[in-house]
């Protein structure tokens, strides 16, 4: 309802976004996306990161999706946090 409000998600082990209910609005420039699963995760998770990944291209919105090397578990995310977060911020 309103993407000008937030301008950039970060996603990790992302599930049940409903992007397929969801309305979408080519006209409407959508906050930077960056996804990411493990590779040690379902397959669930991989099919809805590529699905989003999809809809934000054809929307010509930014996104990032990256597999990294773990589970669904807290430490991955807290690790791979840190490296998005600081290559958003330029961060070394």
């Amino acid at each position: 309802m309103y993407p000008n409000l937030i301008g950039t998600y970060i996603c990790y082990s992302a599930l049940g976004s409903k992007y397929k209910k969801n309305v979408w609005n080519k006209k409407i420039q959508y906050p930077d996306l960056y996804i990411q699963y493990g590779n040690k995760e379902s397959e669930m998770f991989k099919v809805e990161s590529e699905a989003l990944k999809a809809k934000y291209n054809e929307l010509n919105s930014f996104v990032e999706l990256r597999v990294f090397n773990g589970g669904h578990d807290i430490e991955s995310w807290n690790t791979e946090f840190t490296k998005t977060i600081s290559e958003i911020l330029k961060i070394e």
